[in-house]
């Protein structure tokens, strides 16, 4: 991926510098930098610095450079979308073709048992190596679906992109995320509440996904996720997710003034204080052992800016609102991941800040001003110096009216 992100940059660098240059100074970016530049500077106070983990977040910043300045208009902005949504039906098909039928044939009556369906059902297959992952990703071409399917006004299309939702949407149950499926339940919640079109149409594609996952949805899967409720949850995977936020509420005095540094995260102290070899499995608890309360901080600034990036009336435009859904996901898939340098991040930050420029081009209410307030009034004021002044012509019935 790494790979494809260079090969894009060099094309951009090469064919449009000056594109690339005007969104490297984007605000979100800019807030990026000081992200990447504060973990530099809190790393290097600690004792045996490492500074692998601040390489990736630094390609995941250009990575989201590069794609901002392929994505400067909606023709491209349209096609991330529409890639999105592509990948995501390979992932369910896939995903169904291979797992369904033996997830639809398991039974589970509590937590333990349909995590061991998990594991048996998915041991010996290598590209279900990261379900929740994978997951995540099918989610968000449900969300992109289901906006599609709001904003289009062709009763064919609405159709079809209701067909690709549904698809989608059972396929994020053959993994037995119960991240990735909250995940896109609620991104699809947050996308219907927005749409500000016809209620009745949102209120019925919001019946037909949850009837889907009802006749659909693998009962094992429904078991696991049901378990988010029960004290099972806490009592049967304290060696989990529970241990290691337990882990960081107890040390947090250690970690919250000025963090541990990422190389002694790895090293040692998540080893001697309850973390294991894994991360936080939560982006903000990691960012905040890495760096302490500024990196923090600074993390919240770069979603701040993100948020600008969004119009104010998102409900109407299909950019806009499937930008809204992938944004929500991408916040809550922090929630439960780590990884804050992997692609699906420097594809949201870059699609943001190509959808604000289109925006302010476009003349969309949004949270910015223009970007180039200067250069864009001499652009209007040369067009109101070459426009000839008011012609007064006769309307049909005799009244005059100025063209």
């Amino acid at each position: 991926m790494y790979i494809l992100f260079g090969v894009l940059g060099a094309y951009v660098f090469l064919s449009q510098p000056m594109a690339l240059v005007r969104m490297a100074i984007h605000p979100v970016f800019l807030a990026a930098y000081a992200l990447v530049g504060l973990g530099y500077l809190i790393e290097s106070m600690h004792v045996g610095p490492d500074y692998f983990e601040l390489q990736r977040y630094r390609y995941m910043v250009i990575g989201g450079v590069v794609v901002a300045a392929l994505c400067r208009d909606r023709r491209a902005l349209q096609a991330s979308l529409y890639g999105h949504l592509v990948a995501a039906i390979w992932l369910s098909v896939f995903l169904i073709v291979n797992f369904y039928s033996s997830l639809s044939g398991a039974t589970a009556t509590n937590l333990r048992e349909a995590s061991r369906v998990r594991r048996l059902t998915f041991a010996e297959n290598s590209l279900a190596a990261n379900l929740n992952k994978m997951t995540f990703q099918v989610a968000q071409g449900v969300v992109v679906a289901v906006a599609l399917a709001l904003t289009t006004n062709s009763w064919v299309r609405r159709n079809v992109f209701l067909g690709a939702a549904l698809l989608s949407l059972v396929a994020t149950f053959v993994p037995m995320s119960r991240s990735g499926v909250v995940i896109a339940i609620v991104s699809c919640l947050v996308v219907l509440f927005a749409y500000r079109g016809k209620r009745m149409r949102a209120l019925m594609l919001a019946v037909a996904l949850g009837t889907g996952i009802l006749i659909w949805a693998p009962e094992a899967t429904l078991i696991r996720l049901a378990s988010l409720t029960t004290s099972s949850y806490y009592e049967e995977e304290a060696d989990g997710r529970a241990r290691i936020y337990a882990a960081a509420i107890e040390h947090l005095p250690e970690y919250v003034t000025a963090g541990v540094g990422a190389g002694n995260y790895w090293r040692w102290w998540g080893k001697t204080n309850g973390f294991g070899t894994v991360g936080a499995h939560n982006s903000f608890i990691q960012v905040t052992i890495y760096w302490g309360i500024m990196g923090l901080l600074a993390l919240f600034v770069v979603i701040w800016q993100a948020y600008r990036c969004l119009p104010k009336r998102s409900g109407a435009d299909p950019l806009s609102l499937g930008l809204l859904g992938i944004s929500i996901s991408l916040l809550l898939y922090m929630m439960v991941t780590h990884n804050l340098y992997t692609k699906e991040f420097s594809l949201g930050l870059g699609m943001l800040a190509g959808l604000n420029l289109t925006s302010t081009q476009t003349s969309r209410p949004s949270r910015y001003r223009q970007p180039y307030p200067v250069q864009r009034r001499l652009q209007l004021g040369r067009r109101q110096a070459a426009s000839p002044g008011p012609r007064w012509v006769m309307a049909r019935r005799g009244s005059p009216r100025i063209r």
